[in-house]
């Protein structure tokens, strides 16, 4: 792109201008022409994006409308091709003109000098060309024994037809989640987001899950938490007890569950009276833990499923569902009635941040936990924002 903005600014570019044209009309490689030069070339080469010299042929084209403006109604651009002799039509294997309706044309504009073959054509390089544009055949304007005129569309201004095919909802990510990781081949990656359950700002080896709650999920032991006093640690784990929860057995069937712990994280250190952790106290945030799958522990679900067990089983993590686990009967996966993925992300901003802007140290726990600090500096993979059609 550098070179051809030179070339323009140039008052004499010392090369004429060139219009190439593909018309993909289902074969595997597109109807490939352009309207002549001032010399008597029938055909032209010119390097595609994986620097494949293309051939194009020389048919009569005449061209009208082709204008871009921010405001006002889209151009409706008209595209005369002459067909003396059939080029057209053999250059479309024998199509009827009315097939190529809602078929895409892409016009490629360069200069003569960044041709096969020409002094600025560089053989180890794509070639050189102002932005592409697609517009798609919306229909058959004229049409006689010499020549067809097609009316172009923009893809955006076909009847029916909304892109980029998704309703603005308000924050919310459009992305499926992890499904844009560099750990995945290119040919398996959709959407954006990249994801891996750790990044470049986290300690070696680290992961950081996340529930659908936008809580952490962190590694540490239950006695390890620490009992709420006046004074805190920034970073280190309290719990306080909860008493009013069932326990979900199977088929349905509750009963007590006795008194069950629940986790908050320190997010700053205070010897004033910090009052009892909630989700309304400030100077914590509620976590949950998780531990090691054992095939020989039992894992539970309780009447609020934030309270369900969470375990690592390989690098998955996994939540029990309203159904109470005997270690070793259910094994964790997907296609059954007994555990959900426990690392789910809630599509919102606060999601993204709680992720790529996680820290992490060693603070003499189980496993490292998520500190209060965060990376303001890492950028969170923008694109699906501002919000679209909510997905998993």
């Amino acid at each position: 792109m550098t070179d051809i903005i030179s070339t323009v600014q140039k008052q004499d570019p010392g090369s004429e201008l060139v219009e190439l044209y593909e018309l993909d009309y289902g074969a595997a490689q597109p109807a490939r022409f352009f309207g002549g030069l001032e010399e008597d070339f029938t055909t032209v080469n010119f390097r595609d994006s994986t620097n494949t010299a293309r051939e194009y042929v020389a048919i009569p084209i005449s061209v009208d409308g082709f204008s871009i403006s921010s405001d006002g109604a889209h151009s409706r651009p008209e595209l005369s091709i002459g067909n003396i002799g059939n080029i057209l039509s053999t250059a479309i294997n024998g199509l009827d003109y009315e097939d190529l309706i809602g078929r895409r044309v892409t016009r490629i504009i360069t200069f003569k000098k960044y041709l096969v073959g020409e002094a600025s054509d560089s053989s180890s390089a794509p070639g050189v060309s102002f932005p592409k544009t697609s517009y798609i055949i919306d229909r058959i304007k004229a049409r006689n024994i010499l020549q067809v005129t097609f009316e172009l569309a923009a893809p955006f201004d076909l009847a029916s037809i909304q892109l980029p095919k998704r309703v603005v909802v308000g924050s919310l990510c459009s992305w499926d989640y992890q499904q844009g990781r560099a750990s995945l081949s290119e040919a398996d990656k959709v959407g954006g987001c990249s994801w891996e359950g750790r990044q470049g700002n986290l300690t070696t080896g680290d992961r950081v899950y996340v529930s659908s709650n936008d809580e952490y999920i962190l590694n540490f032991a239950e006695n390890e938490a620490l009992a709420a006093t006046t004074s805190i640690e920034v970073d280190k784990i309290y719990f306080t007890n909860n008493t009013s929860l069932m326990r979900i057995g199977a088929g349905g069937v509750q009963s007590s569950a006795g008194t069950v712990k629940e986790f908050w994280q320190a997010l700053k250190t205070t010897s004033t009276d910090v009052g009892t952790p909630s989700i309304n106290n400030t100077l914590f945030r509620r976590v949950v833990r998780y531990e090691t799958y054992n095939a020989n522990t039992t894992y539970y679900g309780y009447t609020d499923p934030r309270f369900n067990d969470y375990v690592l089983d390989g690098n998955n993590l996994w939540r029990v569902r309203k159904v109470t686990q005997v270690g070793g009967a259910h094994e964790p996966r997907a296609d059954n009635d007994h555990w959900i993925r426990g690392d789910i992300c809630n599509k919102m901003l606060s999601s993204c941040r709680k992720r790529f802007h996680a820290t992490t140290g060693d603070l003499s726990y189980t496993g490292n936990i998520v500190k209060a600090a965060v990376d303001n500096d890492y950028n969170l993979p923008f694109g699906g924002f501002p919000g679209v059609q909510q997905r998993r």
